[in-house]
C-alpha cells in the first residue's frame, strides 16, 4: 500500500476533526503518580537544578508541585516540564557522572573533557 493511501484506510480524518481537547496530552503522569520514580524528584530538586544551571529552580519547583498535585497541567507546561526532566537526564548522565571509560570500541568517537574559555577561543 503507498503511504499517500493509508492514511483514509485508517481513520485520519476522524483523527484529525478531534478536537484537540480530546486528544491525551498528560505526558507527566507517566512520571508523577502513585509510583514516581526516585530519580525524578533527584533531577527536579532544588540542589540539582542549581547544579546544572539550566532552569530557574523556583520556577521549576512551582511547576513539579503542580504536577505532583495532581492537577492538569497545559499542555504548554507538560512539554516544558517532560523537556525540563530530559535535560536534567542528559546532563546527569553525559555531564555531572560521564565516565570516559564506560565506552570502548568507538574509534571514531572523540571525548572532549573540557570547556572552551569565555572568549570561545581553543588555548593552544
Amino acid at each position: 500500500m503507498a503511504p499517500q493511501t493509508a492514511w483514509p484506510q485508517i481513520g485520519a480524518g476522524r483523527y484529525l476533526a478531534t478536537p484537540q481537547a480530546a486528544l491525551p496530552r498528560a505526558i507527566h503522569q507517566s512520571f508523577f503518580g502513585p509510583r514516581t520514580p526516585d530519580y525524578v524528584y533527584e533531577l527536579l530538586s532544588e540542589r540539582a537544578l542549581h547544579e546544572s544551571e539550566f532552569f530557574d529552580p523556583a520556577t521549576v519547583t512551582g511547576l513539579v508541585r503542580k504536577a505532583a498535585s495532581g492537577t492538569r497541567l497545559s499542555e504548554v507546561d507538560d512539554m516544558a516540564l517532560v523537556g525540563i526532566l530530559s535535560t536534567q537526564l542528559v546532563y546527569h548522565q553525559f555531564v555531572k557522572t560521564f565516565k570516559a571509560g564506560r565506552i570502548r570500541g568507538h574509534e571514531r568517537m572523540k571525548i572532549v573533557d573540557h570547556a572552551l574559555p569565555a572568549d570561545g577561543q581553543p588555548q593552544p
